[in-house]
């Protein structure tokens, strides 16, 4: 792995705890609350990291590590970043087989997301998961 600095630890954060969250308000707080997680990374925050496609300021950095892929996330906006962590404990650490499988586009609808964030929200989670998709493509 190439990170500069260790990961966000996430592995306490259960994704299916969002999925019991009763009302958009309470599952804002919670996404909220992943968002905190993140740390800041100064060494992240480069234009070569920059998620292009999403309104606000969010980078994210990739490696690979015995057929495992990690990522790490930095961003200016607390519910963008738990946008992001949503998608980082369904994919850190895993397989590019098991993330292929996975839909992530439909993440933000299996939660019941869509229709309360905004188009901006909405566009910087797809444009993140559009960078996920072509690192393991050139992983």
């Amino acid at each position: 792995m190439s990170f500069q600095a260790p990961l966000d630890d996430f592995s306490a954060l259960d994704p299916a705890e969002l999925s019991r969250v009763q009302g958009w308000a309470a599952k804002y707080k919670m996404l909220m609350a992943w968002g905190n997680r993140v740390q800041v990374k100064p060494w992240l925050r480069c234009d070569q990291q920059r998620v292009r496609g999403c309104e606000t300021a969010l980078w994210l950095a990739h490696a690979e590590a015995d057929g495992r892929h990690w990522f790490a996330v930095d961003g200016e906006s607390r519910i963008v970043k738990g946008l992001a962590v949503l998608l980082l404990v369904h994919i850190n650490g895993q397989s590019r087989t098991h993330i292929a499988a996975l839909d992530l586009p439909g993440l933000l609808a299996a939660e019941g997301l869509e229709k309360h964030l905004s188009p901006s929200r909405s566009n910087g989670f797809n444009a993140l998961v559009t960078r996920v998709r072509e690192w393991l493509v050139h992983a």
